[in-house]
């Protein structure tokens, strides 16, 4: 054997010992660490808005979604709308077939002849998830053909003025203010 066979032999071991070494080193340095996000347990918050047109041709609703648990998987989400006949009521839901998100949420009732003039209806928004069914708090509307711009939070004091605007063509009888 001769020094130049052996250097060769040397050297070829203490490459493979390098890379092995190197091989082992990147396989540690690349793990991967895990962060488990807690679920959330805030619910989905949804708030009913004043519909945005209650006219008997044109029936608009609105809701604004607040909060939206990431946690829930969401099944559906759309209005119930409903009418107390004597005793009974009669319920009509309307699912909105977009994903749920935060923000605003506007609805045109696909069947507004459906429902008569000068009559009450009961309203609110839900939210079907696999953990249950959840409702917003009952709001009320009115189908009218008066187009009134409707104005929210209005503070008033006895013996103010209040204007009205809007079109009101077609009332022939007395209405009131709520």
């Amino acid at each position: 054997m001769n020094f130049i066979t052996v250097i060769k032999q040397i050297t070829r071991r203490y490459n493979i010992v390098f890379l092995c070494s190197s091989l082992i080193f990147l396989t540690a340095s690349c793990v991967k660490e895990e962060t488990v996000v807690p679920p959330d347990s805030n619910p989905t918050e949804v708030v009913l808005l004043t519909p945005e047109s209650n006219a008997g041709n044109n029936l608009i609703l609105a809701a604004e979604v607040r909060y939206l648990n990431n946690s829930d998987a969401i099944q559906s989400h759309g209005f119930l709308i409903e009418r107390y006949v004597g005793e009974t009521s009669v319920k009509k839901e309307y699912g909105i077939t977009t994903s749920l998100k935060s923000g605003r949420i506007t609805f045109k009732v696909p069947d507004p002849e459906n429902y008569e003039e000068g009559i009450y209806y009961n309203y609110r928004y839900f939210v079907r998830t696999e953990k249950g069914l959840y409702f917003t708090q009952p709001a009320r509307f009115l189908v009218s053909s008066l187009k009134v711009k409707a104005k929210e939070d209005l503070i008033l004091a006895v013996g103010e003025i209040i204007t009205v605007e809007g079109e009101f063509g077609n009332a022939d009888k007395n209405y009131g203010l709520y």
